[in-house]
């Protein structure tokens, strides 16, 4: 009997077990930025202008079936997380315009699948991976207004403006 109603209160829906966003039923889910996301189910993330801080969560990296993620125009801030590049469905990457600091992760190079990489405006700096060359399928990029000191010559054409000033 209680074998039954539980059954019957999970079929219907019912709140009173208090289930977070990873327990949610009918598969696995994270939380983003206080919401929940499917991880089979999403497939495009449109959060630009959306006042979001902070840094990005590496759970984002759970998201596979991505294949658009535009976090632009935020004050996301910190490292772009490595496990971005488990997101191999991914056809367009912005997250331009927030204030992204360090490198870009060596396992952008794992985007087999992205046509457009958009990260400009932001702080980044260092040197920009050889990986980024595996990118054989880009065909729009924007690195522009970073702080970029060396760089592999397969990304030359989209590096536009960089504040060199800190460079040795």
């Amino acid at each position: 009997m209680i074998r039954r109603l539980i059954i019957l209160l999970l079929i219907v829906g019912c709140d009173i077990f208090d289930v977070d966003c990873k327990g949610n039923i009918g598969g696995d889910a994270i939380e983003l930025w206080d919401k929940c996301y499917s991880i089979e189910e999403t497939t495009e993330l449109y959060l630009w202008s959306n006042d979001l801080s902070g840094h990005i969560p590496s759970d984002i990296g759970n998201l596979t079936n991505l294949t658009r993620l535009h976090l632009n125009n935020n004050n996301l801030s910190g490292n772009i997380p490595p496990e971005i590049g488990n997101l191999k469905n991914l056809g367009y990457l912005d997250l331009s315009d927030n204030n992204l600091s360090g490198s870009i992760p060596l396992e952008i190079g794992n985007l087999n699948n992205l046509l457009h990489l958009h990260l400009g405006n932001n702080q980044l700096t260092d040197t920009i991976p050889i990986e980024i060359c595996n990118l054989n399928n880009l065909i729009y990029c924007t690195l522009n207004n970073n702080q970029f000191c060396s760089y592999p010559t397969c990304i030359e054409n989209y590096l536009g403006n960089q504040d060199t000033s800190n460079c040795p």
